[in-house]
């Protein structure tokens, strides 16, 4: 990052402050910036991830794959798309470099910006980010959503957004006029006048900012993403937040307006982006109090679990449950390795047919496993719902769970994963103190699992598939069969 930031002081000179270009080119030539040379794998470019699963870092470093190239149709020097989705903070000083190189090439020329996405993704973050380096103006298409036709809440249907007011007042600050944008304040519209700044750039920022009436206008167009899943997270933590509705209404809402408007209207203008993000920012470690989770293996800590289980003179409390694994819609196809399983969904049934959806990504720091968690009951619907929007089942994992100790906010369970044919022992709590002293009492923090149940499973399937090893008959595939059938004949029910 401080190679970042030193990047980006070189940069930010030229934004405010251009000089002329004594260069000529001609329709056929391309001017480009850095193209990255690809770089030896070493062991230290490798990360894991709280999954247990590895990742390799990009690494940017100084050097950022933007260049330009005259357009023969406009005779106008334009930005070529870069070639491979980039994480939010190489997007970010990818879109300043662009500016950059526009503002070179014509220091009259006004910049227009346009950050699409789904509900979510880290629009106004991104446009905010860039707004306050360059001094630009950042319009919201939000605000020119015509109030007096929004219906049930609703603000996601692109016929509520007044287009045509939004290209003339783009066009009006191009031309560096005034020009009057609308505010949505409290539900009521308001109007301000602004002027362009002198940095001559605009940004503007939502779900369809790359549509096709926009498209025409822009200089620099950003798809930003984080999996629909995670778009999903944000839109429910805001709207618990900001309305009277539980999270199952918040939720509903959701799956039945917003992904289907994502789907027909948004999804395909994101393809036309110049510059495409992929943001892996979690939302919920900031909103939802954290599980604290130690993790074993029963068998090779017996002695010392069965004493303190005996100590306890109780009978457990036994639970049955099917944990579901959804992976969002094309899921890999940005470029994100299918083996990261923190955009995943845990869906988990009951034993007396509950439906409960999870959201959670574990963070592992040493012998405690951090676990921001989200969880709340949902319908079969609900999960048909996710099914047709193009949520696949990635695994089915089948636990019997022994509670043995409940107490004081500590809860000691001992597992037993059907799939991998173990029993676990996990200390669970709201205080990582209290968690990681009982561990220690029982001696497994030494011997402590801090990869998820998840991991573990395709840890064993890759070892089984090697060509000495046969899977058993009993393997993921069919139960996914028969989990879509019974999704598919309760929806009929229905």
């Amino acid at each position: 990052m401080d190679r970042y930031m030193n990047r980006l002081e070189n940069l930010t000179g030229h934004l405010l402050t251009t000089n002329e270009v004594s260069s000529t080119t001609n329709e056929n030539e391309t001017i480009t910036f850095v193209r990255p040379l690809p770089k030896s794998k070493k062991d230290h470019d490798l990360t894991i991830e709280s999954d247990g699963s590895f990742t390799r870092e990009k690494h940017f470093e100084e050097e950022l794959d933007v260049s330009g190239e005259i357009n023969s149709q406009t005779n106008k020097f334009e930005i070529k798309p870069v070639p491979y989705t980039l994480s939010f903070d190489q997007g970010f000083f990818h879109a300043i470099r662009a500016i950059e190189l526009l503002s070179e090439q014509d220091p009259k020329r006004t910049i227009i910006l346009g950050i699409a996405g789904p509900v979510g993704a880290g629009k106004s973050t991104l446009a905010n980010k860039i707004g306050g380096l360059v001094n630009g103006i950042i319009v919201s298409l939000q605000d020119f959503v015509k109030l007096e036709n929004v219906k049930d809440n609703n603000y996601d249907d692109p016929v509520l957004i007044d287009f045509d007011r939004v290209v003339s007042t783009l066009n009006e600050l191009k031309e560096n006029k005034t020009a009057t944008i609308p505010k949505i304040v409290n539900r009521k519209m308001e109007d301000k006048t602004v002027t362009l700044k002198d940095s001559k750039v605009i940004i503007l920022e939502g779900s369809y900012a790359l549509s096709a009436r926009i498209r025409p206008l822009l200089d620099i167009s950003i798809a930003i993403t984080g999996g629909v899943h995670l778009d999903l997270i944000k839109s429910i933590m805001r709207g618990i937040v900001t309305s009277k509705n539980s999270s199952k209404e918040v939720l509903s809402q959701i799956t039945n307006v917003v992904f289907p408007m994502f789907k027909a209207f948004v999804e395909a203008d994101l393809d036309q982006a110049k510059i495409k993000i992929h943001s892996s920012f979690n939302p919920m470690s900031q909103v939802v109090e954290p599980t604290y989770v130690c993790k074993a293996k029963y068998e090779n800590n017996k002695v010392h679990f069965d004493q303190f289980l005996s100590s306890l003179n109780v009978q457990p409390v036994k639970k049955n449950f099917s944990d579901m694994y959804l992976y969002p819609p094309k899921y890999g196809a940005d470029g994100i390795s299918q083996a990261d399983k923190r955009n995943w969904i845990r869906i988990r049934r009951s034993d007396v047919g509950q439906f409960n959806i999870y959201f959670y990504n574990e963070i592992m720091d040493g012998a405690v496993n951090t676990r921001p968690l989200l969880n709340f009951e949902i319908s079969v619907k609900t999960i048909g719902g996710l099914l047709s929007l193009g949520y696949q089942i990635g695994a089915i994992l089948n636990r019997t769970v022994e509670v043995w100790y409940e107490k004081s906010g500590i809860v000691v369970t001992k597992e037993y994963i059907k799939e991998l044919e173990k029993h676990f022992i996990q200390i669970k709590g709201q205080s990582r103190r209290e968690v990681l002293d009982l561990a220690e009492k029982l001696k497994i923090t030494g011997n402590h699992v801090p990869q998820t149940f998840l991991y573990l499973y395709f840890k064993k399937l890759k070892k089984n598939k090697n060509p000495n090893s046969k899977l058993k008959p009993n393997n993921t595939n069919s139960k996914i069969s028969k989990s879509n059938k019974i999704v598919k004949e309760n929806n009929n029910k229905k």
